[in-house]
């Protein structure tokens, strides 16, 4: 038997929305397990959210909050990481967010499809790395630039074959 792990950051996100999506049946039925320190449900507004939720896991504190049609989803735990994930009416993710507290910053856009269509990493010392993907979901082209300037770029056919592969190292040889 196969079985699948999740990373930390997935299963806090769906403790999250567990919890969100649970909240309103637990509440009504009055039964939970959870203590009622350890979890509190409000309704406010901010630009995006109106219903937050902080919990401590076995590891530690996270906040969550959901926009209005529950379309926004962001989460931030004790160590000051967010996670946003944005979602279209019909429930398929379209963006995707994580900003770590050392600065290191993930985006995913996703299409109408839920087809992975680009990719950007950047570390705290300024290196990005940024991947475009075709509607089905081959990688057409990769652009790495590192803190020095140097910058690496690949391009892929349709098939995902490497066509063209390009080097500039931004080194002064005066």
């Amino acid at each position: 038997m196969r079985t699948h792990r999740l990373s930390l950051s997935r299963r806090r996100f769906l403790a999250a929305a567990v919890a969100t999506l649970a909240a309103p049946a637990s509440l009504a039925a009055a039964t939970s397990r959870v203590r009622g320190d350890d979890t509190e449900f409000r309704r406010g507004s901010t630009d995006r959210c109106d219903r937050f939720v902080s919990f401590e896991d076995a590891d530690e504190e996270v906040r969550h909050c959901s926009g209005p049609d529950g379309t926004v989803h962001e989460m931030t735990d004790a160590d000051g990481d967010e996670e946003r994930r944005e979602y279209d009416a019909n429930g398929t993710l379209r963006l995707e967010i994580e900003e770590d507290a050392d600065g290191e910053e993930e985006r995913r856009e996703y299409d109408a499809n839920g087809t992975l269509r680009l990719e950007i990493e950047e570390d705290a010392d300024g290196e990005e790395e940024r991947r475009e993907y075709d509607a089905n979901g081959t990688l057409r082209f990769f652009h790495r630039e590192d803190e020095d300037g140097d910058e690496v770029t690949r391009r892929y056919d349709e098939n995902g074959v490497l066509v063209e592969s390009s080097r500039d190292d931004d080194d002064d040889d005066d």
